[in-house]
């Protein structure tokens, strides 16, 4: 089974669809390794590895995740824990 992420480069505005077969849970993608710009610009197909948690924001509807975050956007919820 696959589930689709959808992934916002910020500087561009540009946005692609991958399908992931795992999807991991709400955590892999706000505080773990998929929070990280380094492992998103990998599954944007970006050359540049640098970490941060800035450059690019998802959709993982899935998860309940339905409106495109950066990690960082998660840090900064004070909902968030």
């Amino acid at each position: 089974m696959t589930h689709p992420v959808t992934i916002r480069k910020v500087s561009t505005g540009e946005e692609r669809t991958v399908e992931v077969t795992t999807i991991g849970g709400v955590y892999w993608w706000t505080d773990g390794n998929m929070s990280c710009d380094c492992n998103r610009s990998d599954l944007f197909g970006d050359a540049d590895d640098t970490c941060g948690h800035s450059r690019f924001m998802v959709r993982i509807e899935a998860l309940g995740i339905d409106e495109l975050k950066s990690a960082d956007s998660f840090f900064n919820n004070p909902n968030h824990h």
